[in-house]
C-alpha cells in the first residue's frame, strides 16, 4: 500500500490522471512537481514506519504534507473536449486499478519471499 500512496495516490492528489486533450500545465513542471511528491511521500511514510522517536514522526508528517502545501503546477484555463464527468470517471479507474495492482504485487512479493524462505530452512 506504501508503494500505491507514494507512488500514484499523493502525485494524484495534486496532479489528477488526466484523459488525452486536456489542458494541463508544462509537463516539465508536473514532472519535477511528480518527482519532488514520490521522493517526499516516500521519505515521510519511511521516517513513520520506522521512525524511533516523535521527531521523526513530525518530520514525516511535514514531509507527507510538503508537497501538497507547496501546490501543483495548473494550467491557465481549465479547457478540452472531454466532459468532466468523464475525466473524474477516468480519474477513480485509474486509481482504482493503480491500488488493485500494488495490493497485487504486494501479495505476489509477499507469497514469493515466503516461498523462497520456506525453501531454505527446508534444505538446511
Amino acid at each position: 500500500m506504501c508503494g500505491f500512496i507514494t507512488f500514484q495516490f499523493a502525485p494524484g492528489l495534486g496532479l489528477a490522471p488526466e484523459v488525452p486533450g486536456v489542458a494541463a500545465a508544462d509537463i516539465e513542471l508536473r514532472q519535477i512537481w511528480w518527482i519532488g511528491t514520490v521522493i517526499s511521500t516516500g521519505l515521510g511514510l519511511w521516517l513513520i514506519a520506522f521512525g524511533a522517536n516523535k521527531g521523526a514522526y513530525i518530520i514525516g508528517a511535514i514531509l507527507l504534507l510538503l508537497p501538497h502545501v507547496i501546490g501543483a503546477p495548473e494550467p491557465e484555463v481549465f479547457i478540452g473536449p472531454v466532459p468532466p464527468e468523464l475525466a473524474a470517471l477516468f480519474a477513480a479507474r485509474a486509481f482504482g486499478v493503480g491500488m488493485a495492482a500494488w495490493v497485487l504485487l504486494g501479495l505476489t512479493s509477499a507469497y514469493f519471499w515466503s516461498a523462497e524462505g520456506n525453501r531454505r530452512q527446508d534444505t538446511t
